[in-house]
């Protein structure tokens, strides 16, 4: 599947819009499939899930070729990149594949066996929780060479969407296990009762609320950092408002509606809740945009590399994606199964923000006059770039050094039969001073 650079430029965004969409329309049908579940059990209900589930496979397909091409041309010896690329592409066409077959046994034997869920839920949210587990740490291996706060919250925020993804395995897998093995039109669609606090699930569900908290809020902070240079165009009332109101939004769920919906007895909400539920999707979903449109602002802000305004409209994209998809729910066991197309989208998403961010960094490094141009900008939001992509540098000429000095030493030791008494940490220490040194040095310049 060959697609031109102007091409793939041109398909991403339509593919995009085409996948959020029907990623959307699934999310809000899943939260309140517990209250409409006779419509959704009908042959329209099951004709809407086959229209979604293909509206969502079929960009992923080409999201994913478009991506890892792009990715291969930007990298260079990074083998576990390469090995990052090709592990996502297998898990999706794995999860896609057992959608399809969970479609089939609905058509064709009227039921679907409930481990489809537990299977989909394990792979997917055990994708995100290393790919963000990894890209936490780049971004806090950023913050120790640059000290941004931007680069510190996302870096933090990171962590909890980590924690929050191996718990909610967890919390999923256990409810998902009690059902039983076989879902049908006949089957009851109740979400998860509630646990004592002190209990084992108790815990693992204050912890998958406490973590959802601090990511949103982490993140949100991060943003708010970026976009507060749009001040002065839109003017000081109308930014804190508009940048205020998703945190305030979703922030009023656990304070007025949380325990409402999330009552102690497994039974099916009561349909005067559809409303509220919706709303509060609608509240994530906002929380998804604000992040994406502080992207979308560096990327219109970089001039002279279509490179890197590509992967920041990636980031963007992949957090719009990531908010929609990590609310959905299968606890209820829907049939068919809505939720397991969001569900099944998680990794991907963490994917599309992980190489978003570090593919541009690394082009970022690869290119000096980029590098000379962001630095000189007086465009603020530039700064996240300029602070990610000196990082990057910093790291790869720490890891040269080392390599060279280490080899140095090996051969040194084999002609002279004496070993060095540097350390690899001692090296790092000196490289650090010399760096610091070389920045006092050229602070003037």
């Amino acid at each position: 599947m060959h697609l031109s650079p102007q091409s793939r430029k041109q398909k991403l965004p339509i593919l995009f819009y085409i996948m959020i969409s029907a990623l959307i329309i699934e999310v809000s049908l899943s939260n309140i499939s517990d209250i409409i579940n006779r419509e959704l059990a009908s042959t329209l209900g099951i004709m809407l899930f086959v229209i979604i589930y293909c509206a969502v496979a079929v960009p992923q397909i080409f999201i994913l070729n478009i991506v890892n091409k792009k990715n291969k041309e930007i990298r260079r010896d990074i083998p576990h990149l390469d090995i990052l690329d090709k592990a996502i592409a297998i898990v999706q066409y794995v999860l896609m594949a057992i959608i399809l077959f969970s479609i089939l046994q609905i058509i064709f034997s009227s039921f679907y066996y409930t481990s489809l869920l537990i299977i989909s839920t394990t792979i997917s949210y055990g994708a995100a929780a290393f790919v963000m587990g990894m890209f936490s740490f780049k971004l806090l291996s950023w913050f120790s060479s640059n000290r941004s706060i931007i680069v510190l919250f996302f870096g933090l925020g990171s962590i909890f969407i980590t924690i929050n993804a191996v718990d909610t395995i967890i919390f999923f897998d256990a409810i998902l296990l009690g059902k039983q093995s076989a879902t049908s039109a006949q089957s009851e669609v109740v979400f998860a009762a509630g646990f004592p606090l002190d209990s084992l699930m108790g815990i693992v569900t204050t912890t998958q609320t406490y973590s959802v908290i601090s990511y949103f809020i982490l993140l949100w902070i991060g943003t708010a950092i970026i976009l507060r240079y749009n001040i002065q165009r839109i003017g000081k009332i109308k930014f804190y408002v508009l940048v205020s109101l998703p945190l305030i939004y979703f922030l009023s769920y656990y304070f007025t509606l949380y325990s409402t919906l999330n009552p102690p007895t497994a039974e099916p909400a009561p349909s005067s809740l559809l409303f509220l539920i919706l709303i509060f999707g609608a509240a994530v979903i906002a929380g998804g945009v604000l992040i994406a449109l502080a992207f979308r602002s560096i990327a219109k802000a970089v001039q002279g590399s279509s490179i890197v305004r590509y992967y920041m409209m990636l980031t963007a994209y992949g957090f719009v994606s990531f908010f929609i998809s990590a609310s959905a729910t299968l606890l209820q066991a829907a049939y068919p199964p809505y939720g397991l197309v969001n569900v099944s989208t998680v990794g991907l998403s963490s994917f599309l923000i992980f190489s978003g961010l570090y593919y541009s960094a690394i082009s970022m490094s690869q290119d000096v006059t980029l590098r000379r141009s962001v630095k000189k900008s007086t465009t603020k939001e530039l700064k996240v770039l300029d602070s990610i992509g000196k990082a990057q540098v910093d790291q790869e000429i720490e890891k040269k050094v080392l390599a060279a000095t280490k080899h140095e030493s090996e051969m040194l030791t084999e002609s002279s039969g004496i070993e060095s008494s540097l350390s690899d940490t001692e090296i790092k220490q000196y490289m650090d001073e010399v760096a610091k040194e070389l920045k006092k040095q050229s602070g003037k310049i």
